[in-house]
């Protein structure tokens, strides 16, 4: 497995972060603009590739403490490690650039994008849960292999 040094750059649709080796671009999950990481690439492709984070070399200044034991492991969440203010403006972004890409508006005109729910934790009223064997829980981020839910239960289903 080839490893390599990036630096985030921004968050790309997904909740990937987005790092460029040489010119290619590389998406790591749970990586955010700032962090310096050592990443290593599990596909590569011509124009792209992805990998996971080896090593936070050094971190961003929106990191926190993630609250949930689960964070990383568990494919339910991607933002749990940065304050919520920098969540919403990273999906703010996404969101902008995404219609910016289809050409509906420049991203400068974009009308203010405001949240409804103002809550952190306990918002989603639908969640895609799975049940095996007297587990429940989320899959983990690209996989079939089941997370169970930490006691007290998922931090963003209500």
């Amino acid at each position: 497995m080839r490893h390599c040094e990036l630096l985030i750059q921004k968050i790309a649709y997904g909740g990937y972060g987005l790092g460029f080796l040489d010119r290619m671009a590389v998406f790591v999950p749970y990586a955010f603009p700032g962090d310096r990481i050592r990443a290593a690439i599990t596909v590569e492709k011509k124009s792209h590739a992805f990998g996971e984070i080896a090593l936070i070399i050094e971190p961003s200044n929106m990191r926190i403490q993630p609250e949930c034991p689960n964070y990383t492991r568990c494919g339910g969440c991607d933002y749990l490690a940065v304050s919520y203010e920098n969540e919403l403006d990273l999906k703010r972004n996404i969101l902008a650039e995404s219609i910016e890409r289809i050409g509906a508006f420049p991203k400068d005109s974009i009308p203010e994008i405001t949240t409804i729910s103002g809550h952190r934790f306990h918002y989603r009223s639908h969640a895609t849960v799975k049940y095996d064997g007297g587990e429940t829980g989320f899959y983990a981020r690209g996989t079939s292999s089941l997370v169970s839910f930490p006691p007290g239960g998922c931090l963003l289903v209500s």
